[in-house]
């Protein structure tokens, strides 16, 4: 259940966890959106804290269903834009992405990533 993750979170020595990837074919990202369609989506979530996912513009109202804390990928962290600034390095852009998106997440010390 979602309110045990931070229970299963301190059991695992974790401080934070990142699932990110699409919705379809995905069984940790499935387990958190139930039923909506995301396509490259992610979903934090510090110990304690709230679950934040980051979703595409076109995916706002699936997003505003699952009553988590939402960013707008497309505006926050636009893939065009981290594209540019790494002179079109596909690995450079999303490596910055991710690191802007820890951050801002305020996330530190020991964080899981799951999903594809």
């Amino acid at each position: 259940m979602l309110s045990d993750l931070d229970a299963l979170m301190t059991a695992r020595g974790l401080d934070g966890f990142l699932v990110m990837g699409d919705s379809s074919g995905n069984p940790v990202m499935q387990y958190l959106v139930g039923n909506g369609h995301f396509e490259r989506a992610l979903i934090y979530k510090p110990a304690g804290g709230e679950i934040t996912l980051i979703h595409g513009s076109m995916e706002r109202d699936n997003a505003a269903g699952t009553g988590y804390r939402l960013v707008d990928r497309d505006r926050i962290y636009n893939s065009y834009e981290y594209l540019k600034r790494h002179e079109g390095n596909q690995l450079e852009a999303s490596v910055h992405m991710l690191l802007d998106v820890l951050r801002d997440s305020g996330m530190q010390g020991t964080v899981g990533f799951y999903g594809t």
